[in-house]
């Protein structure tokens, strides 16, 4: 199926590979279906890219590629609403932003994305503890550089110019 991307222009996914999110991704709740696709230039990052709008792609990476160890507990709704019957269905990513002032990168480590591969059911879910933040610094102003945002797909949207 072809789709079009703000970010990769138009591309031909397989249905296999379309995500439903079944209550959308807060705030875009009427966007159920998404594809993750790689960024070749940025090792780890992804993008969560809506089938249906190509403007609404969110750049993500796996947890563990940020901080490493990331144990989570989901409850057993969000579990059965995903139909996960074991943990290794379960794929998990966190939602990388771009803040301006100050100017930085973080990802959301409370509230993942899971996706449960078998199944391709995917939802963003909320975790229940504090020892995970909203906001994960990932690069500050001082490191967002032209070594780490020469590519087009950085989420950092700088394209490899430092913008102070």
């Amino acid at each position: 199926m072809r789709i079009r991307s703000r970010i990769f222009g138009d591309i031909e996914i397989a249905a296999d590979d379309v995500v439903v999110f079944p209550g959308g991704i807060p705030p875009f709740t009427e966007l159920q279906q998404y594809c993750v696709l790689s960024a070749e230039a940025e090792p780890g990052l992804r993008w969560l890219q809506a089938v249906d709008e190509p403007s609404i792609a969110f750049a993500v990476m796996p947890p563990a590629a940020i901080a490493g160890q990331y144990d989570i507990e989901i409850s057993d709704a969000d579990a059965a609403e995903l139909q996960l019957e074991r943990a290794e269905e379960a794929e998990l990513l966190v939602i990388l932003a771009v803040h301006e002032q100050p100017r930085r990168v973080t990802a959301n480590l409370r509230a993942p994305i899971v996706i449960n591969r078998r199944r391709q059911l995917g939802k963003q879910v909320m975790l229940n503890d504090t020892q995970h933040p909203l906001q994960y610094v990932l690069r500050t102003e001082d490191e967002i550089s032209e070594r780490s945002c020469a590519a087009a797909q950085c989420p950092c949207g700088d394209n490899g110019k430092e913008q102070r």
